[in-house]
C-alpha cells in the first residue's frame, strides 16, 4: 500500500524545491538594482545586497530587497557580510556631511 505524504515531509505539493534555498534574487533584477545613496551597483551576499562604495548592506527579506537607507547596516556589523573583506571604494569619515 503506497504511503501518503506525512506532516513534516520536506517536499509538499505546490512548493518549489528551492523554497528554502535562501533569497537568491533573479539575475535580471540584480542587474538593475543600485544603492539608493550613491547609485552604484550592489552585489548579493546571502540575504544582503552590498554597496562597496558606501560600505553598507541592504537586507533581502522573503526574497524582497529592502533598498532603504534607514534599513541599511554598515559592512562588518553583527550578521552583516564584509563583502569578502574588500575595502570601500571611497574613504569614509566619521563627520556628518549634512548641511554643506
Amino acid at each position: 500500500m503506497p504511503s501518503s505524504p506525512k506532516a513534516g515531509d520536506s517536499k509538499t505539493k505546490g512548493q518549489p524545491e528551492d523554497a528554502a534555498a535562501g533569497s537568491e534574487l533573479p539575475a535580471d533584477l540584480l542587474a538593475i538594482l543600485v544603492c539608493p545613496g550613491c547609485r552604484k551597483a550592489v552585489e548579493q551576499h546571502g540575504d544582503w545586497l552590498v554597496c562597496r562604495a558606501c560600505a553598507l548592506a541592504y537586507p533581502v527579506r522573503d526574497g524582497v530587497p529592502i533598498m532603504l537607507k534607514d534599513e541599511a547596516s554598515p559592512l562588518g556589523a553583527a550578521g552583516v557580510p564584509t563583502a569578502g573583506g574588500a575595502e570601500p571604494d571611497a574613504p569614509q569619515t566619521d563627520a556628518p556631511q549634512e548641511g554643506l
